[in-house]
Formats: structure tokens, C-alpha cells, sequence
């Protein structure tokens, strides 16, 4: 289930977590689980980059 596969390896039948759901909310441009793909799925093309979780508000 909190993996997407078997069964749940569909975007119908994956849903988010509670946890997503909490996490998103903090966070919201954050990938949460499998299929967060509209919200938060970004290519970086730079050969080097840094990941920062949660940035403090502007």
C-alpha cells in the first residue's frame, strides 16, 4: 500500500497517507507519495544541485 505496488500500482487505487496529507500540507510542493506527480515532480538538469526540505517562508 505505502509502496504502490501490487494492487495499489495505479494512480485510482494509490491514494496518499495520512502521513501525504500531513506532509503536503507543510510542505506543499514537496513529493509526498507514488503518484504526487502534478504538484511536485521536478527535472533538474544542472550536473549539481541542493535539495532543501521545508524552506522557511519568504
Amino acid at each position: 500500500k505505502y509502496c504502490c505496488t501490487g494492487s495499489y500500482s495505479d494512480p485510482k487505487t494509490c491514494k496518499p497517507t495520512l502521513f501525504a496529507h500531513l506532509f503536503k500540507a507543510i510542505c506543499p510542493k514537496a513529493y509526498s507519495y507514488a503518484y504526487d506527480n502534478s504538484s511536485s515532480l521536478n527535472r533538474c538538469r544542472a550536473p549539481r544541485y541542493v535539495i532543501t526540505f521545508c524552506p522557511p517562508p519568504i
